[in-house]
């Protein structure tokens, strides 16, 4: 069993991918794209300085490479579901969700179990078929590398969704973005969600495998399989020896895979990106206690309980705009500002934030497909009122009478 660290090494080495091409070497541009700036990853993009205009255009009458250029961003969701789709299948195929307790709907996430088991692994009786699986799983070099990419996932795609129905709901919409800083902010935050959305993508695509093929696991499953019905204090010390093995290893193999080549190349951006969300994680504290309408705001601290209401409103709008200012994807925030644009000056101003709470939750206001089966909640049923000026056409809900989606004139 003193070789039994080589054994895994050499697993782990043998079960590698080959590494892919360079991550950020920019291709070169096609015709028609000189008017456009470049993503993180040297593909195309909005570019730090977009023309509001031409943004605008872009999402109302895309043709050609323009339109090919929208499907790809659109389509990366697709792609990457599919891929983590194709990860989950192999995962409860080979007992890994099982023994992890893991989630299925979140599997990055799903190897936090793992901390528990490897710190404890002889605190309770395996049988075969557990241990096996624990041994393979240790083995299995592209489950630990596939592992980061899984937990990142869904927060790019996110981004990246949030990013484009902003865009998309100023080119159609009432969101009304303003050009310099805001719409900077909005095309620069999309364009790194995509860059690392499509590397995910990459990523995830080299490190795949047949679903019904297993990994060749080589003879360091069986003797990890014996080590565990062994249970003794020299079993725990090459347990031990092994897991950090395998964690040198696999820092190795995912040195060169363009999710982290990208995050160097990124950092600054990244950084940026995540100070700003802390800001309006931060501002959106302040502001709920500042609004009447929520549980912290109806019963304030002294200072703000004597404050007007105007001016609780006035303060509501200045640090929301600011917690915006770094995270223009935070909807509860533009929900915010929108209620004291309402009450301050009225619809004039309101309805563009209101009409960003609503893309960011998935609504069109003139599409009544995107909220006909759906519960809705207070706040979007109030935007829902201003934004669709409810108050003069009436609730879209209530003229469908049959229920069939057609709304009665």
């Amino acid at each position: 069993m003193a070789c039994l660290a080589l054994l895994l090494a050499a697993s782990l080495s043998a079960s590698a991918p080959a590494p892919g091409p360079t991550a950020l070497s920019a291709p070169a541009r096609l015709d028609g794209e000189s008017a456009w700036g470049q993503a993180p990853d040297g593909r195309r993009g909005f570019g730090d300085r977009p023309d509001l205009g031409q943004v605008a255009r872009l999402f109302r009458d895309a043709e050609g490479e323009d339109a090919e250029f929208l499907e790809d961003l659109t389509g990366l969701t697709t792609d990457v579901r599919l891929l983590i789709a194709s990860v989950r299948v192999g995962w409860t195929q080979r007992g890994y969700l099982s023994l992890l307790k893991g989630d299925e709907e979140e599997l990055g996430l799903c190897f936090t179990h793992w901390k528990v088991l490897a710190s404890g692994p002889f605190d309770e009786p395996w049988n075969e078929d557990r241990a096996l699986v624990f041994a393979r799983l240790a083995a299995d070099a592209r489950a630990w590398a596939r592992r980061k990419l899984l937990a990142e996932a869904e927060g790019e795609l996110a981004e990246l969704r949030a990013g484009l129905a902003i865009l998309h709901g100023h080119a159609s919409g009432r969101v009304q973005l303003q050009a310099g800083f805001e719409l900077e902010t909005v095309t620069r935050r999309t364009d790194l969600a995509a860059a690392r959305a499509r590397a995910i993508r990459f990523d995830l695509s080299i490190l795949a495998e047949p679903i019904f093929a297993p990994p060749a696991y080589g003879p360091v499953v069986e003797d990890l399989v014996a080590l565990l019905k062994q249970g003794d204090s020299a079993s725990k010390e090459v347990l031990a020896e092994m897991i950090e093995q395998r964690q040198i290893l696999v820092a190795r193999m995912t040195a060169d895979l363009q999710t982290t080549r990208l995050a160097q190349a990124a950092k600054a951006d990244l950084a940026a990106r995540e100070r700003g969300r802390r800001l309006a994680i931060r501002a959106l504290r302040e502001v709920r206690v500042l609004m009447p309408s929520t549980q912290e705001g109806s019963a304030p601290p002294p200072q703000i309980a004597a404050m007007k209401q105007s001016d609780r409103y006035r303060r509501v709008i200045s640090s929301g705009l600011e917690g915006l200012a770094g995270d223009p994807f935070h909807p509860d925030l533009n929900f915010f500002v929108g209620e004291g644009y309402q009450y301050i000056e009225g619809e004039l101003y309101a309805d563009a934030y209101y009409d960003r709470f609503l893309v960011l939750r998935g609504y069109r206001y003139y599409d009544y497909s995107t909220f006909r089966d759906r519960n809705l909640s207070a706040d979007v049923e109030r935007a829902l009122f201003f934004v669709a000026d409810w108050a003069v056409n009436g609730d879209p809900r209530v003229r469908d009478k049959d229920g069939d989606g057609q709304v009665d004139r």
